[in-house]
C-alpha cells in the first residue's frame, strides 16, 4: 500500500495539476487578458501567470470538510510562491515536463516526510 502511495505521488499529481494549470488556465488567462509581460529571470511573466500563483495558492490554501470550510493564509501564501515557480519555469522553457517532474518531486518528499 505504502509503494502504490509513493507511485501515484511521483505521477499523478503533477502530469494533471500542472496540465490544468500551467497548460490549460494559463492558454485560457493569457487570452482573456491583456498583458505585454515584464521579462523575470528569462521568463515572460503576464497577469495570467501572476493570476494562476495565486489560483494555484488558493487551491491549496482552502480546506474543505464535512461541516466546515478552513483557509490558510501560509499554506495559500506558500503554495502560491510554489505556483509562480513553476509558471516561470513553464513561461522560461515553454514546456511543462519540467513543472511536472518538479512538482511531482516536492509531492513526493512531502508523502516521504510525513509517512
Amino acid at each position: 500500500a505504502i509503494f502504490l502511495l509513493f507511485l501515484y505521488h511521483a505521477s499523478v499529481p503533477g502530469i494533471d495539476v500542472e496540465i490544468m494549470f500551467g497548460g490549460v488556465f494559463l492558454l485560457v488567462l493569457s487570452k482573456a487578458t491583456v498583458s505585454s509581460g515584464l521579462k523575470f529571470s528569462g521568463a515572460k511573466i503576464t497577469v495570467a501567470c501572476v493570476f494562476i500563483s495565486v489560483l494555484f495558492g488558493l487551491a491549496y490554501g482552502i480546506q474543505f470538510t464535512r461541516r466546515t470550510v478552513g483557509f490558510s493564509p501560509i499554506i495559500t501564501f506558500a503554495t502560491g510562491g510554489i505556483g509562480f515557480c513553476f509558471v516561470w519555469r513553464r513561461q522560461l522553457t515553454g514546456s511543462l515536463v519540467l513543472p511536472i517532474i518538479i512538482h511531482n518531486v516536492a509531492n513526493l518528499s512531502v508523502v516521504y516526510t510525513l509517512t
